[in-house]
């Protein structure tokens, strides 16, 4: 959900430090997707390292932080 804040933070034409909240985005999409799936799991762990799931994880394409139709 953080990601969701940060790609969110700032709407349209209001001022905003956008490159830092972009910079910000793009760090928590990739810890994400480089760090946060279990092989043990095949899919999206609650956490680093965990070997749960965490319903939230459906919630991942409805924010556009994902395809649904994408192999992950």
């Amino acid at each position: 959900m953080c990601w969701v804040a940060t790609r969110r933070a700032t709407p349209p034409g209001l001022p905003a430090g956008l490159e830092c909240w972009r910079k910000a985005r793009d760090a928590i999409y990739r810890r994400i997707m480089n760090r946060g799936r279990s092989p043990r799991l095949t899919a999206f762990a609650q956490y680093d390292g965990a070997g749960v799931l965490d319903a939230a994880v459906l919630m991942m394409p409805l924010v556009k932080f994902i395809s649904p139709a994408g192999p992950k």
